[in-house]
């Protein structure tokens, strides 16, 4: 989705702000992001962890503890074969494979929700931003679609349905790292924003999703949302909504994955032109008061995403360690110890960070497609 809109030539329009997870990502997993590069870190294999020897904490005081002063260490005398453990050595060998599991899942999902190997052409971002684009002279050219998007391949029933499954990171997201029920309610915001919904449909659907989040989660979608509806006090609107009873409690909905067959209505970005029949642009001046308000709506919307690009490096800094020289087998990159509590908090702010990334994009190209229908420096 995204790649047949490309006719004023704009390509790799986040080279430099994903700079860093492109390289981060690529050094750590392998070319088709399916592994990691050091092998070290496959526990996925049985092969691997019959390589180690696997030891619970709880049993080192089992063994005997030398120190060696001429050493300055303590070493662990460990006998062969020993079978003292109440853990199964494939009791260990699953765990730690679920914990790298989970680690590669989410470097995977940083790979394509960003598109890094495309600097990001192809991501929600990217498709939104090359709607726009800046001629010579303070001028801004914004593309939309002026009509619902279609795909007559489908029924009639279906025709104003686009798969969202070629939505780079997508599928990823909502059957991997999402569980069913954060999944269902993401995806009841997202269709809302693109199906331009009434504003309480929409709010709704924001104040059950955020519900569980982490307070700095809560922040930024807060934010997101009181410049989205203007007036919108999400504290106070969402804390007088009825949220049902199974969210309240954490209760999962049915574990079939969501329909990511999304309608989109006119007046949104041009996200393919296979599905978009009446491309439209808005040539406009970047001059005067009225100019400086679009600049304002476009600097907010490239700052949210840069924004966005910082806290995930700031989250991917807490897996991944820097050498100053190229010491880590595959290049300066290596994965840092971290445990399963580290881990699960880990997880949880990048769905968040993702999630964020979806839902902002889309709301800041309606907030500035908004801004400039209603200008009067409309050149064209």
């Amino acid at each position: 989705m995204g790649n047949k809109f490309s006719a004023h030539g704009d390509k790799q329009v986040f080279a430099k702000e994903l700079s860093t997870l492109h390289n981060v990502v690529n050094e750590i997993l392998s070319e088709k992001g399916d592994m990691f590069r050091n092998e070290n870190y496959n526990f996925l294999s049985q092969e691997v962890c019959n390589n180690y020897t696997l030891l619970a904490t709880s049993e080192l005081n089992n063994h005997l503890k030398v120190n060696l002063q001429s050493l300055g260490e303590t070493m662990m005398l460990v006998r062969n074969n020993n079978n003292t453990s109440k853990v199964s050595k494939g009791e260990l060998c699953s765990a730690i494979s679920n914990h790298y599991i989970k680690i590669l899942y989410i470097m995977t999902l940083i790979k394509y929700v960003y598109n890094v190997e495309n600097a990001g052409d192809f991501s929600i971002a990217g498709i939104v931003f090359r709607n726009i684009r800046f001629l010579e002279n303070d001028v801004m050219e914004l593309r939309f679609c002026n009509s619902p998007h279609k795909d007559y391949r489908k029924g009639l029933k279906e025709i104003y349905k686009i798969d969202f499954d070629k939505l780079v990171g997508l599928r990823f997201l909502v059957e991997y790292v999402l569980n069913p029920e954060e999944s269902k309610l993401f995806l009841q915001v997202l269709k809302a924003l693109f199906a331009k919904k009434k504003s309480s449909v929409i709010q709704d659907a924001l104040c059950t999703y955020m519900k569980g989040m982490t307070t700095d989660g809560a922040k930024e979608h807060e934010a997101m949302a009181k410049e989205y509806f203007g007036e919108f006090k999400s504290k106070v609107v969402c804390n007088a909504k009825k949220v049902s009873k199974k969210t309240q409690k954490g209760g999962s909905a049915s574990a079939k994955i969501p329909s990511l067959l999304v309608e989109v209505a006119a007046e949104n970005p041009v996200l393919s032109t296979d599905y978009c029949y009446d491309v439209q642009k808005l040539v406009i001046s970047l001059k005067g008061k009225e100019g400086d308000r679009i600049k304002e709506h476009y600097v907010k919307m490239k700052d949210h995403y840069v924004n966005n690009i910082k806290r995930m490096e700031a989250i991917l800094a807490k897996m991944v360690k820097k050498e100053k020289k190229a010491l880590a087998p595959h290049g300066y990159y290596e994965l840092v110890d971290i445990d399963t509590a580290q881990l699960e908090k880990i997880i949880q702010e990048v769905k968040e960070v993702v999630q964020q990334l979806y839902l902002q994009s889309i709301m800041d190209y309606q907030l500035l497609l908004d801004v400039c229908k209603k200008s009067k420096n409309i050149l064209l």
